[in-house]
């Protein structure tokens, strides 16, 4: 008798472990079905297959991680907080799980647990120039351009076509004011990524602070073909022009951009300045007070002296 309770105990325990590894397999199935889910942008579905996997094997970390990826991009960071501390405590030494726990305890306003998270992940993975980066963010957002630079600067020492480090970096010298230095960067960005309008747009915003209006123009063009309803580069367009003193193509580029966002104070500020300069007193008055209408500072003074 108690030879056959030994058995029965002994196929119990290997019908645990069975269901055991059923289970983990079946977890692993609703992870990459997740996977698959959140490439094409079902995240409804990425997030039921991921909470379905952790209710399979919560010792998983990746149901937990995955999770938490999809909480971080819906941007509800309390809930991506669990769950990275979750997958923390199943794998504490995973880099991209300690970089994501720093990315949302960022988006929590934790600035110093976020940096300490960080650099848990490069202490783990000293080559993650994703870890880096982010690291170097928090340090440009706080203005500490130098601890931002050095961040930069490691990446780039190995990975130097790793284009958001460049263009980072770039902002980064523009706010040092060093033009030049900024210029060769986003010139290597354009380089790299030719069909960033962003890119193309900031190089000329660099070329129009040296006063270069004209190769300024060329990149505000370049950014207006990549991106027709980009109303910031018809903006800077319209500056760089008006500083050609072509008043006819300035106030042309500030109607492009009234027409895509008509709330931008700037815009009918700068428009009322060409129609002046065109003799078009009556509409440049009626762009003054829109302008001063949506806030402009210096509308009103202009009013005073130019529209009695």
């Amino acid at each position: 008798m108690r030879k056959s309770l030994m058995i029965v105990f002994a196929l119990l325990l290997g019908w645990g472990s069975l269901n055991s590894l059923n289970a983990q397999r079946y977890a692993e199935d609703y992870i990459k079905s997740g996977t698959l889910s959140a490439k094409v942008g079902d995240l409804d579905q990425a997030m039921a297959d991921f909470t379905k996997a952790i209710e399979l094997d919560a010792r998983v970390p990746e149901g937990f991680y995955n999770r938490g990826l999809i909480y971080l991009k819906r941007k509800e960071f309390d809930l991506a907080a669990a769950d990275f501390a979750k997958a923390r405590k199943l794998r504490p030494e995973r880099a991209d799980i300690l970089l994501q726990s720093g990315i949302t305890a960022k988006n929590l306003g934790k600035d110093q647990e976020a940096i300490s998270f960080i650099r848990k992940a490069i202490r783990v993975d000293s080559k993650s120039p994703e870890a880096r980066f982010n690291l170097g963010l928090i340090f440009f957002e706080k203005e500490q351009f130098f601890a931002a630079k050095n961040q930069f600067d490691s990446i780039l020492l190995t990975k130097p076509e790793y284009v958001p480090a460049l263009y980072q970096r770039a902002l980064l010298f523009m706010e040092l004011e060093d033009e030049k230095a900024a210029l060769r960067d986003l010139n290597k960005c354009c380089e790299l990524a030719p069909s960033d309008p962003e890119m193309v747009m900031t190089r000329g915003t660099v070329k129009a602070g040296m006063r270069l209006y004209r190769t300024a123009k060329v990149d505000f063009s370049k950014a207006i073909e990549l991106d027709p309803e980009y109303a910031d580069a018809y903006m800077n367009r319209a500056l760089a022009t008006f500083n050609l003193m072509d008043w006819a193509g300035a106030e042309s580029d500030y109607s492009a951009a009234i027409d895509i966002d008509d709330s931008i104070p700037e815009a009918w500020l700068g428009r009322a300045l060409c129609r002046f300069n065109l003799s078009k007193n009556q509409e440049a008055c009626a762009d003054l007070q829109k302008a001063k209408e949506l806030g402009h500072k210096l509308a009103q003074e202009y009013l005073d002296q130019l529209c009695r």
